[in-house]
């Protein structure tokens, strides 16, 4: 039984290299997670790192790599997270836009994925 195919590894590879460099930056100027906390809720680099892994599976799905975990899109998955980390009972008002966020994912993808078809396809005007 296949849990990941072998683009969601090449997404992780990415989403790895990607974290990687900005972890690595933040450590050089000594910056630490502790500046997005808001009260005792959730940290909302947490919520920021799920937002931005979405994106980059989605442009990467939009290209051709489609991820994939149990035959769900990788992207789907993030996005989900997403909506999770942002329900929470201590709701800041930066929450909501994190929420506004993550429902715009899907409309920017099938927009995205749609163009892309259409100038790969020569169907363009």
């Amino acid at each position: 039984m296949v849990i990941f195919n072998g683009a969601a590894f090449f997404q992780g590879l990415l989403l790895a290299l990607f974290f990687g460099v900005i972890y690595f930056i933040l450590y050089l100027f000594n910056i630490d997670d502790s500046i997005w906390e808001i009260g005792n809720a959730r940290p909302m680099a947490v919520i920021f790192q799920a937002h931005l892994c979405a994106w980059i599976c989605m442009l990467t799905a939009t290209f051709g790599v489609n991820g994939r975990l149990f035959f769900i899109p990788t992207w789907i998955l993030f996005t989900a997270l997403c909506i999770i980390l942002c329900l929470s009972p201590e709701a800041h008002w930066s929450r909501y836009i994190f929420m506004m966020v993550s429902f715009a994912i899907p409309f920017a993808f099938f927009r995205l994925k749609r163009s892309f078809m259409k100038t790969a396809c020569g169907l363009h005007k």
